[in-house]
């Protein structure tokens, strides 16, 4: 909605507005008439700039490529989480109370994963499959080094089985906070191993979401379409260049730049944040990045390089 109403906005309002404003716009200056005469007249930095570098475009080229890429280079090490509280400033109320919590209740309490099985058949949970099934699993949860706690009981009531027996619920709380590489790989067992191992019977569905798993969930789904996402770009920037500038090899520079710059921003980025930048101006550096930024990042920075 947002370029729609700028586009119908550049095509009526701004050309009426600039009509009558016009006169007075231009009568408005910040450096005098005869400053910027003169400025013209000479040779200022940029023009020396432009040609100094058109002298040695081949120098040029391979220093600021060689300077994208060692900035670039530190994307190998860049480590993707869903978030953290661990991410956010330690000194603000809302995070000291709930540190408070964690203390108390361990950090893996406060968003703990849940598994529903779905026995396919009201009364499925009375099943002497399932119920072997079921203690299977939660043997394998309570063995598993990342699990502080496992809370079912298949007669505790309806938090655990539902009134027409058909569903399975049980918490597990893990010792670290949701979005941990501990408990993101935590999730890749459950699911791999744990569940499977379990030997539940073909009709019966597991289904394991909360905190670890939906934070993986969140990384699978965005990074499985981000790749798409930037290949769709990057082709219709090309067909858009293309038809701007009638070359085929000036839109494949300007792509390559442009990922260059990105790739650049994204090195940086885990300078910054990973390995300790960000503590020497006063922000937080932390492992992970959270999963959005690098999306935002990438829509950022190659939408304004797209303005130039």
């Amino acid at each position: 909605a947002i370029p729609i109403v700028s586009i119908i906005a550049a095509l009526t309002i701004l050309p009426v507005l600039l009509y009558f404003l016009g006169a007075t716009l231009d009568r408005v200056r910040l450096i005098p008439k005869r400053i910027l005469e003169r400025r013209e007249a000479e040779e200022n930095m940029w023009v020396r700039l432009a040609r100094w570098i058109q002298r040695r475009p081949v120098a040029f080229a391979a220093g600021t490529t060689t300077l994208l890429l060692i900035l670039a280079a530190p994307v190998l090490a860049l480590d993707l989480g869903p978030g953290s509280n661990k991410g956010i400033p330690q000194d603000l109320e809302g995070i000291q109370g709930l540190n408070v919590i964690s203390d108390a209740v361990g950090d893996g309490a406060l968003a703990p994963t849940a598994i529903v099985i779905d026995t396919g058949r009201p009364g499925g949970a009375d099943s002497g499959a399932v119920q072997d099934a079921v203690e299977r699993l939660e043997t394998g949860l309570r063995a598993d080094p990342e699990v502080a706690a496992v809370n079912f009981v298949y007669t505790g009531g309806p938090q655990y089985v539902d009134p027409s027996r058909r569903y399975v619920h049980m918490d597990v709380t893990g010792k670290s906070e949701y979005g941990a590489p501990a408990a993101l790989e935590f999730v890749d067992r459950l699911r791999g191993d744990i569940v499977p191992a379990a030997g539940f019977p073909r009709n019966a569905d597991v289904y394991a979401g909360g905190g670890p798993p939906s934070g993986v969930d969140f990384l699978d789904l965005t990074y499985g379409a981000f790749p798409w996402l930037v290949l769709g770009v990057l082709v219709l920037t090309y067909i858009l260049l293309l038809r701007a500038f009638r070359s085929l090899l000036l839109p494949l520079k300007a792509i390559i730049l442009n990922l260059l710059s990105i790739s650049a921003a994204y090195g940086v980025l885990v300078v910054f944040f990973k390995w300790g930048g960000a503590d020497a101006v006063g922000l937080i550096s932390f492992d992970q990045i959270e999963g959005w930024i690098p999306v935002f990042v990438f829509a950022m920075v190659f939408g304004l390089s797209m303005d130039y």
